[in-house]
């Protein structure tokens, strides 16, 4: 968030980092594992968790989407992703 000129924008970002900070924290209290994948990282990361090619996963969220029906936006992908690797 420091790199973000707007600073609008920039108050977005650092709610959203206090809210993963403050989820984590609450977790880790209670020994419950959590990882924090930000968005620029999830698909490195889910195709290396799934073993799969990045183009690979985001086929199989595209079908995940398909079979679902209705709206399938970036942040139900990133969910359905997180979901994915969770199982794992």
């Amino acid at each position: 968030p420091a790199k973000v000129g707007n600073l609008h924008i920039r108050a977005h970002a650092n709610e959203g980092r206090l809210f993963r900070t403050v989820l984590a924290d609450a977790l880790a209290a209670r020994q419950i594992a959590c990882d924090v994948i930000v968005d620029k990282t999830l698909g490195a990361a889910s195709a290396k968790a799934l073993k799969r090619t990045p183009a690979q996963v985001a086929k199989a969220l595209g079908e995940f989407g398909r079979a679902l029906g209705g709206p399938w936006r970036a942040e139900e992908k990133a969910a359905a992703a997180a979901a994915w690797m969770a199982l794992q």
